[in-house]
């Protein structure tokens, strides 16, 4: 199956009107498609050369390690998201990208990004305003994790990717790819594993979910953003 930057372009037309040869541009991109086999990182700070990643196909993670060697996940990006946005500005990045395994990413020379960028209004438009929105999602899950309780913070996180996946078109029949493991979950809710696994449960039980493997069934949303203390209006128009 050939791949090209048609995800990323449908993303940024979102967030500002994006014309037709704009799309062109961006679709002209020059890149080169990696298909990541383990979870391994392909940017993290101090690197040489900071080519810009857009995600295609599946998960990645960005996250942050202390001296120890904890992780805490920071955000989970889906396809046509751009991965290491801030490093095309500021020239390097403070967190690490990791895609989980069989991702597809595009890696784009960082010069054809910054001259895109530099050359197109609209597509830095675009750009810029989903860098407003990614801080958006950050607050929110600072928020999440640092003052609701354990029930809706797991159930904040199903419906902000149930929201996020279904403005992708990556849901079928009200079920999302959850993408992530439990133990990975828990470095993004700040939940031990097996809490986390216990909340689950439970959500599933009052009939809110349903758990097919990494596969999620929402199958009473209305209840489950009750239980979120869940508003899409952070999201923008990423949903």
């Amino acid at each position: 199956m050939p791949y090209d930057l048609a995800p990323f372009a449908t993303q940024l037309s979102t967030y500002a009107k994006i014309h037709e040869d704009d799309r062109n541009a961006i679709l002209s991109l020059p890149f080169e498609l990696r298909v990541i086999p383990n979870s391994r990182r392909i940017s993290y700070p101090g690197q040489d050369q900071i080519d810009f990643l857009v995600i295609l196909e599946g998960f990645s993670l960005r996250q942050k390690l202390t001296s120890s060697g904890d992780r805490h996940i920071s955000a989970v990006n889906i396809a046509g998201d751009a991965l290491n946005t801030s490093a095309m500005f500021l020239n390097e990045i403070d967190y690490e990208v990791v895609p989980i395994p069989g991702a597809m990413v595009a890696v784009i020379p960082r010069e054809a990004a910054v001259a895109l960028f530099r050359d197109r209004p609209a597509i830095f438009a675009a750009v810029f305003s989903w860098l407003l929105v990614d801080a958006s999602i950050a607050r929110e899950w600072l928020l999440n994790v640092s003052r609701r309780p354990s029930r809706a913070r797991v159930a904040h996180f199903l419906c902000e990717h149930a929201a996020r996946m279904t403005g992708r078109g990556l849901v079928e029949h009200k079920t999302i790819d959850l993408g992530i493991t439990q133990d990975q979950l828990s470095d993004v809710l700040g939940l031990t594993a097996v809490h986390i696994n216990r909340t689950l449960r439970a959500i599933e039980e009052d009939g809110l979910i349903s758990r097919h493997g990494r596969s999620y069934e929402i199958r009473d949303i209305t209840a489950l953003q009750e239980a979120a203390d869940f508003t899409p209006s952070y999201l923008c128009s990423s949903m």
